[in-house]
């Protein structure tokens, strides 16, 4: 599998703005659910969404180089097969290999 590469923004505030869990889930729905940054901010930011349109998620995914082309990439797949494909990917995506590591170990 070829994983798209990163594209990092340089903002965090959205990052920071969250605990660990929330942007945990936020990354695990859009990765390997697909959903769309409107739900995620509603789901699990609680959010109004046709207020926030998307927006904090979008911060969150962004900060860390998620961003379009990584949507639903793992949809189907094993968090453990999604951990060993970025495993594979390299030192890039070491962040996202933390978190999806935190979920699959609680």
């Amino acid at each position: 599998m070829k994983i798209p590469p990163l594209v990092r923004s340089g903002r965090s505030r959205e990052y920071e703005s969250y605990s660990e869990e929330q942007r945990a889930n936020v990354v695990v729905g859009y990765l390997f659910e697909g959903m769309s940054h409107r739900k995620l901010d509603r789901v699990f930011l609680e959010m109004d969404d046709q207020y926030s349109r998307g927006y904090q998620s979008m911060g969150i995914l962004h900060y860390l180089g998620l961003i379009n082309t990584h949507k639903g990439i793992f949809h189907g797949l094993s968090m453990q097969t999604a951990l060993s494909e970025l495993q594979a990917a390299g030192s890039e995506y070491s962040k996202i290999k933390d978190i999806i590591a935190t979920q699959i170990h609680g």
